[in-house]
């Protein structure tokens, strides 16, 4: 009766795992690659504290966020050395729309790690991802918006959100659905629509963790933007690239 017992007991454990809900780890969401298009202040200093915000879904079970990045041009000639940025603050929140800032779900300081892509743009705008670790953030299903900002110290006008129209984005939206919003209060935006501020694009950000099944990569949504185009967009407006 014992080895019955024991034999019935392993088959219900076996059973279970067979049926477990299956995790996956990675990228859970990413906005695309930038566009060749312009870029958006996204920096924390003295002066400025200026932020993009974009959207994601969170689908199936929810999610557990590990990582948080956002890709930004950094202005080397404001700024010649990168390593002097070693943190960003990250946040997440819930409910943005127009002037309305929603609910902050999750945020903080940290460390920030930056690795360059080997975008360029000019000669002195250099693209890095900058990546916030370490992280055990759980997600409910639902649409959540992220913003992951550069500290530059006492530098202005150095770091920009890169644009982007989601080519090699993952998961959903694929950066082109424009439902994002810029933060600067000292210069009058409180969550202002980015389409207010600059012509209509997304910005890349990524977000990485465990969900229960893998997120589907998008194709690219467009071809990317001529750099002529860019070089018009850069000299508009000092919050874009400049």
């Amino acid at each position: 009766m014992l080895r019955q017992a024991g034999f019935i007991a392993g088959l219900v454990v076996a059973v279970t795992c067979l049926f477990a809900a299956p995790s996956y780890s990675g990228t859970l969401w990413y906005n695309g690659d930038f566009d060749g298009y312009n870029g958006l202040l996204d920096e924390i200093n003295t002066a400025n504290d200026a932020r993009p915000y974009d959207d994601f879904l969170v689908d199936g079970g929810g999610w557990t966020v590990n990582e948080v990045w956002s890709n930004n041009f950094i202005n080397t000639q404001a700024l010649p050395n990168v390593n002097n940025i070693t943190q960003a603050a990250w946040e997440i929140r819930s409910g943005l729309s127009a002037g309305n800032g929603g609910t902050v779900v999750a945020g903080g300081t940290g460390s920030a790690t930056h690795t360059a892509t080997g975008r360029t743009f000019y000669s002195y705008y250099y693209e890095y991802t900058f990546n916030v670790s370490e992280l055990d953030v759980a997600l409910a299903p639902g649409r959540y918006w992220l913003a992951v900002t550069p500290l530059t110290g006492q530098a202005s006008y150095v770091s920009y959100n890169s644009t982007t129209v989601g080519a090699n984005a993952v998961g959903t939206p694929a950066g082109d659905n424009r439902n994002n919003f810029f933060n600067w209060v000292s210069q009058g935006y409180f969550f202002e629509p980015c389409v207010n501020v600059m012509d209509p694009h997304d910005y890349s950000l990524g977000v990485s963790g465990t969900s229960g099944e893998p997120p589907v990569p998008e194709p690219a949504t467009m071809a990317l933007f001529g750099i002529g185009s860019a070089a018009t967009a850069f000299s508009r407006r000092k919050k874009k690239l400049a």
